[in-house]
């Protein structure tokens, strides 16, 4: 495989199910994942982020309910137990070849 040298692997890791995004929607992919039997070994989420936005819960700051530091936690709070995450920013994603470029 001949890659350019203007792309770069931040890291070379193969997972069976990889997540893009730790918000509420890979979040809920995950947990989908593990409630349906695979092993949390086998799933990754990737996300640079520090923080997970509840962002359903800004209508709640919005209505005055809520206060905006309610609606964000540590990002390793909230990945399920024993999923890895990988704190990678995707740039390129490779269907044909099955790979992402970080």
């Amino acid at each position: 495989m001949k890659i350019n040298n203007l792309i770069r692997f931040a890291f070379a890791k193969h997972a069976r199910y990889l997540v893009v995004g730790g918000g509420t929607g890979g979040l809920s992919i995950s947990s989908h994942l593990l409630r349906s039997g695979v092993s949390k070994s086998e799933i990754t989420i990737i996300d640079p982020s520090p923080n997970h936005y509840y962002q359903p819960g800004w209508t709640m700051v919005g209505a005055g309910q809520w206060l905006i530091h309610d609606t964000a936690k540590k990002m390793e709070d909230t990945i399920p137990e024993g999923v890895s995450l990988a704190k990678e920013k995707v740039k390129i994603v490779k269907p044909e070849d099955n790979k992402l470029i970080c």
